[in-house]
């Protein structure tokens, strides 16, 4: 009876193999090949390899042709025909950059439906469904902001805070109490650090606070 040869294997060869049969995250297609290599670097016959690892003998000897003539590239499937993509890597990156370092206008935040439309102004149509699957799939929430505060947390912050709000809770006899957000001609023109903008994983993130827009004087009076 005719006997294939025990493979001779590398040792890194052999420890790749090893490793895709103890890791548990290996795909059970991957994890059969490996043990089909492994199996006949011993000498194990074909047969004996199908039984064991629950493929015919056909398949076996394929495997072990294919490991013979390209190595570990040899133990990976071929390419399969299908549908090519629709989108493809440079419209997905075309929609994170509008979506990470451009703003609307108008709207306060981004929304699928004027994604969509901004990605038709550049000539990738795309519809609103679509970019939030895209978005879901990048773990990526253009729609969701965190406001943040870098107030320091100082005991005379807290003794001004008690002084404030002990004025709304007990004000003086015959007053009248008045809450002005900002002063008449200083205006608040930027916040105090920069919006971070969204990524994957993490909404946008924007400071509370606002840095005074201070107005210059006007000389031509004096």
């Amino acid at each position: 009876m005719w006997k294939a040869e025990p493979l001779v294997l590398t040792p890194e060869e052999r420890s790749e193999l090893e490793r895709r049969v103890r890791a548990r995250t290996t795909p059970h297609r991957d994890r059969q090949r490996a043990e089909i290599i492994l199996l006949a670097s011993k000498g194990v016959s074909g047969l004996k390899i199908a039984s064991k690892v629950g493929l015919s003998d056909q398949s076996v000897c394929k495997w072990r042709r294919q490991f013979l003539e390209f190595g570990l590239s040899g133990l990976n499937d071929a390419p399969r025909s299908g549908r090519p993509l629709v989108y493809g890597p440079t419209d997905r990156l075309v929609l994170m950059a509008k979506v990470t370092e451009e703003h609307p206008l108008v709207d306060s935040r981004c929304s699928h439906s004027s994604l969509a439309e901004a990605m038709a102004e550049v000539g990738i149509s795309i519809s609103a469904s679509q970019i939030g699957r895209i978005l879901a799939s990048d773990n990526v929430k253009p729609h969701l902001v965190q406001g943040w505060l870098t107030r320091r947390d100082s005991p005379e912050f807290w003794e001004r805070a008690a002084d404030v709000c002990g004025l709304y809770l007990s004000p003086p006899e015959n007053a009248v109490v008045l809450s002005i957000d900002e002063k008449t001609g200083i205006q608040a023109k930027s916040r105090k650090y920069e919006t971070t903008p969204v990524q994957p994983g993490r909404p946008a993130r924007c400071e509370f606070e606002y840095w005074p827009g201070i107005p210059i004087p006007d000389t031509s009076r004096y």
